[in-house]
């Protein structure tokens, strides 16, 4: 014999179920309900089922776990089966029982298929909890029990099933291990916190030895040239010129004294050759008590004659005097100096002095003028943050 598994949806219909049951090929025939099925927990509608399944001529069985549904399918002599690989029975009723223990105890409960209704009536006065923990009979009788081409187990009798329960789900151990699952979340997440964030943790630093290789070499970059010469090391090189201008506006900060003293030196030549003359160049200056001038024109100086004295050179200043105009390096009334006899020398010729004419014309009167550091601060500032 061939069995048609059939599932129901909740939206299905008594007659839609009805339909299926009844184009099935086979001739059993297993519907497997959703959850809480109401369609057919109503009796009417149970009956309904079990009398088209009978007009089909098809073994009908219910395949669901739900308890609700049992004494449903016991009143209305339905076939029901936990799943598909579990033996199908028909669930008693609680009244159907006492009435035939009343007859007979010892007589077994038999469903004939050929029915067109069942008369069989739930106890209204118990609730469908009580109904479900009723016992259940295998379909069949002794000599031919129900069976299936998929599950040739032995059917067991009528007497051995009479006092077994329906298994209902254990809340507690359900319960149990809903603790257990919950405390090993809690125990794992918290033993993550422990290892990253309480325990001490290990800082390992690793150093490695740098080799580097340095290859120095030399090329020559050529403009103009558009191949690499590989044997006199010289590359092609482009040349780009990019002009700029910036302005920058200061305030002028340096001082400048506007009157310089002004004077006459008298110069000698002290050198041992008293007959080659030398030439002082304009702009040669003249040191004496700290205050520098410079000459204004070019002058020739005849030497002087010298003693040897102890083998010590005097220079006796005994040639015509040579007078030549002298300006104050710096203004200010500080040059404003007094006449100075042989007090003046330069660094240019170590052997010439002079004398100098009282010196005037100097005083601290100063303007405002662009100072070097002035220049220096202005060209800083346009080349801050300039990169280019």
């Amino acid at each position: 014999m061939k069995k048609d598994v059939i599932y129901i949806d909740n939206d299905d219909e008594i007659t839609s179920i009805t339909d299926k049951v009844q184009s099935s090929e086979s001739s059993i025939v297993a519907l497997v309900l959703p959850k809480r099925c109401t369609v057919l927990q109503s009796t009417i509608n149970m009956k309904i089922l079990n009398r088209a399944a009978k007009s089909a001529k098809k073994n009908l069985v219910i395949v669901t776990n739900e308890a609700a549904l049992l004494p449903v399918a016991g009143a209305a002599g339905v076939m029901v089966a936990k799943s598909l690989d579990a033996r199908p029975s028909v669930p008693l009723n609680r009244q159907n029982e006492n009435d035939n223990n009343d007859e007979d105890s010892d007589s077994e409960t038999e469903i004939d298929d050929d029915d067109e209704e069942d008369d069989t009536k739930l106890d209204t006065s118990r609730s469908i909890g009580e109904l479900a923990d009723d016992d259940v009979i295998s379909l069949g009788s002794e000599d031919e029990p129900y069976s299936d081409d998929e599950n040739n187990e032995d059917q067991p009798t009528e007497k051995d099933k009479k006092g077994k329960k329906i298994k209902v789900p254990n809340f507690d151990s359900f319960r149990t291990k809903l603790f257990i699952l919950g405390g090993a979340v809690i125990f794992l997440g918290g033993g993550w916190y422990l290892a990253n964030n309480v325990l001490p943790k290990v800082t390992v630093n690793m150093t490695t030895q740098n080799v580097s290789s340095v290859i120095n070499g030399s090329f020559t970059a050529k403009v103009g040239l558009s191949n690499v010469d590989q044997a006199n090391m010289i590359v092609p090189a482009k040349q780009d010129t990019l002009s700029k201008s910036e302005t920058k506006s200061f305030n002028a900060t340096g001082k400048q004294l506007l009157n310089k003293s002004t004077g006459t030196l008298t110069i000698f030549d002290c050198s041992e050759s008293d007959t080659i003359n030398i030439t002082i160049p304009s702009g040669t200056i003249f040191t004496s008590r700290g205050f520098n001038f410079v000459t204004q024109q070019d002058v020739s100086v005849t030497p002087s004659t010298t003693t040897i004295s102890h083998g010590v050179h005097s220079c006796n200043f005994d040639q015509p005097s040579t007078a030549v105009k002298v300006i104050a390096q710096n203004g200010g009334g500080a040059y404003n100096l007094s006449a100075a006899s042989h007090t003046y020398s330069t660094t240019s010729f170590s052997s010439v002095y002079a004398s100098g004419s009282a010196m005037s014309g100097g005083d601290d009167k100063s303007v405002t003028v662009v100072s070097q550091a002035d220049c220096d601060g202005a060209k800083n500032a346009l080349l801050n943050g300039k990169s280019d």
